[in-house]
């Protein structure tokens, strides 16, 4: 912080009355604490799914290195722009209208979670009509596996 900064703040400070600068410690310690407890959810949450994903998963390496690589993906997923930018624009038409935007990035994970969650049912039901039962869609040659890898990628 430049000497500046911190004296420009200083005047600020004396400037405020002593209700006021009570209360700005107050919201500022309560949006600390606020944060801090948002984050100890958060790791305690994904603490728990990992550790039950160990369990689930015990004797099964290749599964764990699996969901660890959608778990990294996920997190680069999620700070995608087109995201961040949804949740701006979200925010900012709140913000407009006179409404807090407490939740926007909330709600907007909620959504895309499920989304994302109903088309991986839906895809896993797809894949389970198709599975090679008979010869003639073993062979990769045939056109009804062609007809297969077709519907597959114009679901995708």
């Amino acid at each position: 912080m430049a000497a500046d900064d911190s004296s420009s703040w200083c005047e600020a400070s004396v400037a405020l009355t002593a209700s006021a600068r009570t209360v700005v410690h107050i919201v500022r310690g309560s949006v600390r604490h606020r944060i801090v407890g948002i984050y100890a959810l958060l790791i305690a949450f994904n603490a728990l799914v990992w550790l039950w994903a160990r369990v689930a998963l015990q004797g099964q390496p290749v599964l764990l290195g699996t969901a660890l690589v959608a778990y990294g993906l996920g997190l680069r997923h999620a700070v995608d722009a087109d995201h961040i930018a949804a949740i701006d624009n979200v925010t900012r038409k709140l913000m407009h209208e006179g409404k807090r935007p407490i939740s926007a990035g909330s709600f907007f994970a909620l959504g895309h979670s499920t989304i994302v969650i109903i088309a991986s049912v839906r895809r896993a039901r797809r894949a389970n009509q198709f599975a090679f039962s008979d010869s003639t869609a073993s062979d990769l040659s045939s056109p009804r596996a062609k007809n297969i890898h077709l519907s597959f990628f114009r679901n995708l």
